[in-house]
């Protein structure tokens, strides 16, 4: 974590971070398909025509968010019924103007958005959407914010077999008196996985009127110092990043990373 702090006088000045991670971790996202008794991995068709086991950017986003915030509790906080809602037919959000102005906690919606951009780091790195109930009469538009840090899918490097184990709690069925089992198949792949995460790093801490369009809300910028921390603290957070699932905890951190720090407007990616 000590070279990753010295990062904080290279970034003045700096566009882009690009890093290329290489990590070794096992069964770390599991699909929907297969039903109850038989969990299969997420997994991805490539180019050779084999199948690859895949770790969504938004289990990644998942893990970065969350081992952020036992890293960095009082820095990292997570977001909660404050300023999220989840109506009955839609999909988790930030407030829209019209239920922030509804509670009359805040004096205007700008004033609600400068809170969330300085009290959760996640909104101001992995964006956001509030989507309108209903347009309205000026043809309003969803407010939306495009993540300044890219994930990519993990894929893993050699293709699968479809290896998997069966198991069932016979031990505590015998116990309780009761008979047979309910065996469950898991899928499993030990593998070396690699990924992309790519910072634009001028746009951290800044939610600027060119980007949202909305004349009432204006410029939102928090100070530069926070915006450098919050990205030494991602950079740190995925330096020793560790994932649970199913009981397990699956250390992510890498164990090969290709990084590149970029000050004007193009970079590359050596991602395999």
């Amino acid at each position: 974590m000590k070279e990753v702090k010295k990062m904080d006088s290279t970034i003045t000045g700096v566009k882009f971070i690009t890093m290329d991670i290489v990590f070794y971790g096992n069964s770390l996202n599991y699909d929907w398909g297969g039903g109850t008794n038989y969990q299969e991995l997420k997994k991805v068709t490539k180019w050779d025509g084999r199948q690859y086991v895949l770790v969504s950017r938004y289990a990644l986003r998942y893990s970065i968010l969350h081992w952020a915030n036992k890293l960095f509790p009082s820095e990292w906080k997570l977001a909660g019924q404050d300023v999220l809602i989840a109506p009955e037919e839609g999909v988790a959000r930030l407030k829209s103007k019209d239920e922030v102005n509804n509670e009359k906690r805040y004096k205007s919606y700008k004033d609600f958005l400068e809170e969330v951009f300085r009290q959760y780091p996640e909104f101001d790195l992995f964006g956001f959407m509030v989507a309108k109930e209903k347009r309205s009469e000026k043809g309003e538009q969803a407010l939306t914010r495009v993540s300044p840090v890219k994930i990519s899918h993990a894929i893993s490097l050699t293709p699968t077999n479809l290896d998997a184990h069966t198991m069932a709690n016979l031990d505590m069925v015998r116990r309780a008196g009761g008979k047979g089992s309910n065996p469950v198949t898991i899928e499993e792949k030990p593998d070396f996985y690699v990924y992309n995460i790519t910072i634009d790093v001028k746009r951290i801490g800044k939610y600027l009127k060119s980007e949202h369009g909305d004349e009432d809300i204006g410029d939102i910028e928090i100070d530069e110092n926070t915006a450098k921390k919050r990205i030494i603290q991602l950079i740190e957070t995925v330096l020793n990043l560790k994932r649970d699932i199913k009981g397990r905890r699956e250390d992510l951190s890498p164990w090969l990373v290709i990084l590149g720090i970029y000050k004007d407007g193009k970079y590359e990616t050596f991602v395999l």
